[in-house]
């Protein structure tokens, strides 16, 4: 049934009170000069007049895509003139984003005009961005996105209210937050159009919205009338099913950050995920969990099913030391009983604060001819006590093909040795050995922490440095 006229500004009230937004707020509107963005802007400067609504700032975002594009911001430039509203005309290079991200034109011009959105947005001291967004606008969202293989949450579609985390610029150097506020969300394009006559708006029209070589215009002239004579009403039960979806998914993302903080823990720079916690999560939170912790550490970066599903498999059964790029300088690292997650430069300094293990600069030798106290890292020293001349004694770091003697006189590939006490791969080439005639003795932080050979009459002692650290025992042996 066709909506009446005047409960289309109802529509819009109800948004705006839902969204907090009342006299005195401020909203950036989003103004294209297609039907869809003049009917919103109409119906916000009618409820601004009224004094029930925020100022407003239109802004239209000029592509440049076609020839008659500055003729198009010219139009709006009109349309802003008679209501007697600021506008701002932003200007934005498409293409430069397509070739940096690898995107389609479609979705590279989305990127671009929600970048302006977010830049006029901050320069206005407002977090709000409305955009005309309607009913068969989300039909057609939840069609891709199937077609796609989202999940509950892309199923969902738009939300009449959401956070969205913006790049400012194609490198992504920044980033920006902004609310959006889709207030005809629930209306028919049919009804907007009604809406539009009766109001002689007319519309600037972009005749690439008729171009079947886009995706979106497909679905909308061609799939979709196609499905609503296979089956009426499809349209209205695809958008229902999404508003369904949308309680599911929200219910979700609750579970999931309360499982989220039930299995991680953040440091300076990082999140560590405990892979046993993480295991016991239902498979249903799982990925969510990985989301989450993949955005606590940069928020702006856009995560595709491959990675996501990367992440994940990685985080149940991934070998340590294996590594999974996920972008702008952001991996997810494989430890033993945790996954890391965070920048590339930053996991050494985030193992070594985890396992606290004694460490000596890369390539270091020391000769022991006699007693002394080598520091180790921050938090360990080695006392070396020589009772009698013992030539072929040095502390060094690992070298390739180094074998360690065993107590019954065996030898054993030291790579091989780590790994079963399971030392991360990134801790190993520092760890302080202690070799005789090449034959490696003791692995400061992982053997016992204190050493003797009765024949030379070398003793060897881990401490912390610590005053009131135990004098044996007390160290971050992984053991």
């Amino acid at each position: 049934m066709t909506r009446r006229r005047h409960e289309m500004i109802e529509v819009v009230r109800d948004a705006l009170r839902m969204a907090g937004l009342g006299t005195g707020d401020r909203l950036v509107v989003g103004l294209s000069g297609g039907i869809d963005s003049q009917v919103l802007t109409h119906l916000l400067v009618r409820l601004r007049e009224l004094g029930d609504g925020p100022d407003l700032l239109l802004v239209h975002v000029d592509h440049r895509l076609r020839p008659a594009s500055a003729e198009d911001a010219r139009a709006v430039e009109r349309i802003a003139h008679a209501l007697a509203f600021p506008l701002e005309v932003i200007p934005v290079d498409v293409d430069a984003w397509r070739v940096t991200h690898g995107q389609g034109v479609e979705a590279a011009a989305r990127a671009a005009r929600y970048a302006a959105f977010a830049q006029a947005a901050t320069a206005w001291s407002c977090e709000w961005v409305a955009v005309g967004h309607n009913r068969d606008d989300q039909v057609e969202t939840v069609i891709l996105r199937l077609a796609r293989g989202a999940g509950p949450d892309g199923l969902a579609g738009m939300r009449l209210i959401s956070e969205r985390t913006v790049p400012l610029d194609p490198a992504g150097s920044a980033h920006l937050t902004i609310k959006l506020l889709r207030p005809l969300l629930s209306v028919r394009r049919s009804e907007i159009e009604a809406y539009a006559a009766q109001h002689r708006l007319v519309p600037v029209v972009d005749e690439s919205n008729a171009d079947p070589r886009f995706r979106r215009n497909a679905v909308r002239h061609e799939l979709i009338p196609t499905l609503e004579r296979i089956v009426p009403g499809a349209s209205a039960s695809i958008a229902r099913n999404a508003d369904l979806l949308a309680d599911d998914a929200d219910l979700l993302s609750d579970l999931a950050f309360a499982a989220f903080t039930a299995c991680s823990r953040r440091s300076e720079h990082s999140i560590w995920l405990e892979r046993g916690a993480f295991r016991d999560q239902p498979a249903a939170l799982q990925r969510r969990i990985v989301l989450l912790a993949v955005r606590a550490v940069a928020s702006g970066i856009e995560l595709n099913r491959e990675r996501v599903d990367a992440v994940w498999k990685a985080a149940l059964d991934g070998a340590a030391g294996r590594r999974i790029e996920i972008g702008q300088g952001v991996s997810a690292l494989v430890d033993y009983d945790a996954l890391l997650i965070g920048p590339n430069d930053r996991f050494e300094a985030e193992l070594r604060r985890q396992y606290q293990m004694p460490e000596l600069a890369s390539d270091t030798t020391i000769a022991i001819e006699r007693s002394m106290t080598v520091p180790v890292g921050p938090f360990w020293v080695i006392e070396i006590e020589v009772g009698c001349d013992s030539p072929g004694w040095v502390l060094r770091t690992r070298r390739p093909g180094d074998r360690q003697r065993l107590p019954d006189g065996r030898h054993r590939r030291l790579q091989d040795w780590l790994v079963d006490r399971k030392v991360p791969v990134l801790l190993r080439d520092r760890l302080p050995l202690l070799v005789h005639d090449d034959d490696v003795r003791w692995v400061g932080g992982v053997s016992t922490p204190h050493f003797e050979d009765v024949h030379s009459r070398l003793t060897a002692r881990l401490m912390r440095k610590a005053q009131d650290a135990q004098r044996d025992g007390e160290h971050a042996s992984v053991d």
